[in-house]
């Protein structure tokens, strides 16, 4: 199951970083207060969703962060925690997500919390573990607000290509039923002469006919006659300029 920090990493990540470079030692309500902070930041209308998170729940992240050796707690009226290089480091690479696209806020927060945490973070790991350098380096190397938008360009220019490549399938098959003069008043008919070799992006691992074949009929005489086309006019190329202008956004405030 995932954890808080793996469901809303931006948040979630900024606040624990955070409250452990700013405290000495910190409560788990420290980081509830940091949350609320960073929450409203990134909320920026009336109806926005916030997020509810629980004391209990915080906790269990730094519960979880112990049992790996990668925080500390210390006991008195009320448990407080301080993380270690290897928390942070594992907190900066979920927090970072550089394996997935973030939403354009969420990665302009990350920038913006990378270059503005970036020196008190390093500061305190040198002044509270002056032995953990080879840690503190990998995570030096992590707090660059740069390689946020860098990565994301690299994440949009995949999605760019796939979203062309779907682009030329579905060209591909409306030139197909046309020069064939295809009788779309039996649907399934089509759906069976669609060439096999015919790839399709829409799907990894069927065939273009393998999922025509298998749609009911009304949705198969929807796809062929307008459904296709539709997508690719009214989606597809959308999304592509929509995702152009994200990619010249991120090379526009690159340093």
């Amino acid at each position: 199951m995932s954890s808080l920090l793996e469901k809303e990493p931006t948040i979630i990540g900024a606040s624990l970083l955070s409250s452990s470079s700013i405290h000495d030692y910190f409560r788990a309500r420290d980081v509830l207060l940091q949350i609320d902070l960073f929450s409203k930041q990134l909320q920026t209308d009336a109806y926005g969703e916030e997020i509810e998170v629980q004391v209990t729940q915080v906790a269990r992240i730094l519960e979880g962060l112990i049992n790996k050796n990668m925080a500390s707690k210390e006991t008195s009226s009320k448990p407080i925690y301080r993380i270690r290089p290897e928390g942070f480091l594992h907190i900066l690479e979920i927090f970072t997500s550089p394996w997935k696209r973030l939403s354009t806020e969420s990665a302009i927060f990350t920038k913006y919390f990378i270059d503005s945490y970036h020196s008190i973070i390093i500061k305190t790991l040198i002044d509270r573990y002056p032995d953990e350098k080879i840690t503190i380096e990998k995570i030096d190397k992590i707090l660059c607000g740069d390689k946020i938008f860098q990565n994301q360009i690299k994440l949009i220019n995949n999605a760019i290509n796939d979203i062309e490549k779907r682009i030329l399938d579905s060209n591909k098959l409306i030139s197909w039923l046309k020069e064939e003069k295809i009788d779309l008043n039996n649907p399934r008919v089509v759906a069976a002469k669609i060439p096999s070799n015919f790839s399709w992006q829409l799907g990894y691992r069927k065939s273009l006919k393998e999922w025509m074949i298998e749609l009911p009929d009304l949705v198969l005489s929807h796809e062929l006659r307008t459904g296709i086309s539709n997508r690719q006019r009214y989606f597809y190329k959308h999304q592509l300029e929509m995702l152009n202008l994200q990619k010249k956004f991120y090379e526009d405030r690159i340093n």
